[in-house]
């Protein structure tokens, strides 16, 4: 794995997929570096894939004839060019025998350096369908159509939705994908069907994936228990201000004492995720969502209460009544407005 630095480029090309031709138009020349627009769109891109929370580190696997590649480039930085054009070759072969599933595509091929290391790039572009103004010249004048297109297009907040990044030393790849059913099958584009990766779990499908965790071990073993729901919450909300991410294993330790019986059980679920020494890169706005226990009553009263609240009884206090019913008490109260 590796970090993302300053990003210098060394080497650029990009060439075109139609998925109703047989083979790639191939770019005859690298991009001039004078081409300040083109070499600041692919730079934000490569931030883009390995900024990604859907990102994942990937590997290649056995005998693995891209690979090989890589390695004879690392070797010799002037066979970029003809490593470029063998792999799109590969990468064409997909897109024109599965042209049914698969979109046209520009893909830029990058060669370039991190902290005095080359890495290889490569950014997907897919074509897409808009309808453009088409202006038609006559002998009387011009007359302006609306007609479709089917092209490259981008706009400054565009989304990078597939690529990778491979680190020419160690061979990390950062990896991020997009699945297309192809043949009846969701596959992954890059990561199945042209580079034959093996991946983890991006930072997205973690986050998903213990949440659903901790979905399922609040309902069966926690139940309506709010004061326990809301320590888990806390510890998740105290270990992301403190370390920057949820670590796992200083959430369970936080939300329950040794030998807490529902300790181990959420111990034994996450293991069973390969969720049990996770730690999982959380942004701004999901972060926010542990701050704070949502209560709905049966009679449809929403009350949403910070973490922090449910250990101070200044604050809010939980009483329960003799017929099983409870009673939620918030107090000391200054200033209050409704929306």
């Amino acid at each position: 794995m590796f970090d993302l630095g300053k990003i210098l480029i060394y080497k650029a090309v990009i060439h075109t997929f139609n998925r109703e031709r047989e083979y790639p138009v191939y770019s005859t020349y690298e991009i001039d570096h004078e081409e300040e627009l083109t070499f600041e769109i692919i730079r934000k891109n490569l931030e883009k894939i390995h900024g990604s929370s859907e990102m994942k580190w990937a590997s290649f696997g056995e005998a693995s004839v891209v690979e090989k590649m890589m390695e004879n480039l690392d070797a010799d930085l002037n066979l970029f060019m003809e490593v470029t054009k063998d792999l799109s070759y590969m990468i064409h072969k997909n897109i024109y025998e599965n042209s049914e599933a698969l979109p046209s595509c520009d893909i830029a091929f990058i060669l370039f350096e991190m902290d005095e290391v080359m890495y290889f790039g490569c950014i997907k572009f897919n074509h897409k369908d808009l309808l453009v103004r088409r202006l038609e010249e006559t002998r009387d004048g011009a007359i302006a159509m609306i007609a479709k297109s089917n092209d490259l297009y981008l706009t400054p907040k565009s989304k990078t939705e597939e690529g990778f990044i491979v680190h020419l030393k160690f061979m990390d790849i950062a990896l991020l994908d997009k699945s297309y059913t192809v043949k009846g099958e969701k596959q992954n584009f890059f990561g199945d069907l042209v580079l034959g990766l093996s991946s983890g779990m991006s930072e997205k499908e973690k986050l998903k994936a213990f949440n659903q965790v901790n979905k399922r071990v609040q309902e069966k073993f926690i139940g309506e228990d709010l004061q326990q729901k809301a320590q888990i919450k806390k510890a998740i909300s105290d270990t992301i201000v403190e370390e920057g991410i949820i670590e796992v294993e200083k959430v369970l330790d936080r939300a329950f004492e040794d030998g807490q019986e529902v300790k181990g059980i959420y111990r034994e679920a996450l293991k069973k995720a390969n969720l049990d020494k996770a730690e999982i890169k959380v942004g701004e706005v999901m972060a926010r969502k542990f701050d704070r226990q949502k209560i709905i009553t049966g009679n449809g009263i929403e009350i949403s209460i910070p973490v922090d609240y449910y250990q101070d009884t200044d604050k809010v206090e939980i009483t329960a009544n003799s017929d099983g019913t409870i009673n939620i008490i918030v107090k000391n109260i200054d200033e209050y407005k409704s929306v």
